[in-house]
């Protein structure tokens, strides 16, 4: 498991790499290179969701609870 240390450390570069017009990353030794957008937009979502783990926050739900009634 990766630190939330280290985590974070890739969401920045994956931000820079996001609105460089080279889309790579440098990551210790390794150089990767995106393909797309959307490649570079599924990774920070995946990220995102690595974070939230790590950090043990939960994610909001999307669920709303609709209650109706006669009016009576």
């Amino acid at each position: 498991m990766t630190s939330l240390a280290n985590l974070l450390n890739l969401k920045e570069g994956l931000d820079e790499a996001r609105y460089n017009p080279e889309k790579s990353i440098q990551d210790g030794d390794r150089l990767v290179t995106m393909k797309s957008q959307t490649e570079l937009d599924r990774s920070a979502r995946d990220l995102n969701n690595r974070i939230r783990h790590a950090s043990g926050k939960k994610k909001k739900s999307n669920q709303r609870r609709i209650v109706t009634g006669r009016g009576m």
